[in-house]
């Protein structure tokens, strides 16, 4: 039982609201950053001025071709994730954190009180760290001390 407690990481406590912050944190700054990546043209054109004379130009495609392949296995994952989520919780994740909307808005698309909102909204992030851990690796649980 020890080994399956150490797998699943709950031999130890989790800090909620850490890891509540944690999970906004990583759609505000990691995101966005993996969107621009996956996203970037498939094949950039080589550039004969500024080359470096260390490297070639077809490893800097492969590797700008290796970071994008990485990002969208990475973006297809949290999707995965978010679509594991009960589906209200999913799209209260999604409306808030991925189309930015206040909570406001997404109280009245859901017709929800304004406290129930966010206590789906913390639930919501509170599981989505846990499926992402184990899913695609990224750990966004924050534990006591």
């Amino acid at each position: 039982m020890n080994e399956l407690s150490e797998l699943l990481g709950d031999e130890k406590e989790i800090d909620i609201k850490k890891t509540i912050d944690n999970v906004k944190y990583f759609f505000k700054v990691k995101y966005d950053k993996l969107l621009m990546l996956a996203s970037e043209d498939q094949l950039q054109g080589i550039r004969y001025d500024k080359l470096k004379v260390t490297s070639s130009p077809i490893n800097n495609i492969e590797s700008t071709q290796l970071k994008r392949i990485k990002a969208q296995g990475y973006l297809n994952n949290i999707n995965q994730c978010i679509n594991s989520l009960d589906p209200l919780k999913a799209k209260v994740l999604r409306y808030r954190l991925i189309d930015n909307k206040m909570m406001i808005e997404v109280e009245s698309i859901i017709g929800y009180s304004h406290k129930s909102t966010y206590r789906i909204f913390n639930n919501a992030c509170y599981e989505f760290a846990q499926r992402l851990k184990l899913l695609a690796d990224i750990d966004l649980l924050e534990y006591k001390e």
